[in-house]
């Protein structure tokens, strides 16, 4: 007569064996039967479309954590196939940014991964704006100076006009009780003194 422990580890035993022997069985007959499998898989497919899809899009408007989970499905497969990193090498160039673009230095955006178009290089992490920059620029580091200086030029031209502007606007306006309208008014310190007279002058 056996003990209930006994027992127990017996029916353990007897369980993971028909366990294992019904895995066995399931992996001989997929690996035996395989274009059949197929082909039922693909005939449920195609009969049952809408199903599948309506499923498909209900299961994404309802399931936050599997539109998170694609999201980052969808980047580590990007990051690999494209960028040739991991998500660990992300996070370390994202950490070693602070979190920053490495361009404009804001915070708070969706860092792109910016790499050389030519010897697939990363760069290191940029905001979409300046990424897209770059690549407008065909990656030129000539083009882009030549942008900075076409830039710089157009603020030093409107800085010169709205200098210019200020003046007239202060010509024309009320500059004072003692000023007409329509005329600029002298400052104190450089208003013409008293004409002498000739006997002053001898």
């Amino acid at each position: 007569m056996f003990s209930f422990p006994h027992w127990s580890t017996g029916q353990r035993d007897k369980d993971l064996k028909r366990l294992e022997r019904n895995r066995e069985y399931s992996r001989r007959y997929r690996e035996s039967h395989k274009e059949q499998i197929k082909a039922t898989a693909q005939r449920y497919r195609e009969t049952h479309k809408e199903q599948i899809s309506e499923y498909g899009r209900r299961k994404w408007r309802t399931d936050p954590d599997l539109r998170e989970k694609r999201r980052l499905w969808q980047r580590k497969n990007v990051f690999k196939k494209v960028y040739g990193i991991s998500m660990a090498d992300y996070e370390v160039m994202f950490e070693r940014q602070g979190g920053a673009c490495a361009i404009c230095k804001r915070t708070g955006l969706t860092l792109c991964v910016d790499h050389c178009h030519l010897t697939g290089e990363v760069r290191g992490l940029l905001c979409s704006q300046c990424n897209s920059a770059l690549g407008f620029c065909r990656d030129d580091p000539a083009l882009l100076r030549a942008a900075a200086e076409y830039l710089q030029a157009a603020h030093d031209r409107q800085k010169a006009q709205d200098g210019s502007r200020a003046v007239a606007d202060a010509c024309s306006g009320d500059v004072g009780a003692s000023s007409p309208k329509g005329t600029c008014a002298m400052p104190e310190t450089t208003a013409p003194g008293p004409i002498p007279n000739e006997r002053d002058t001898r």
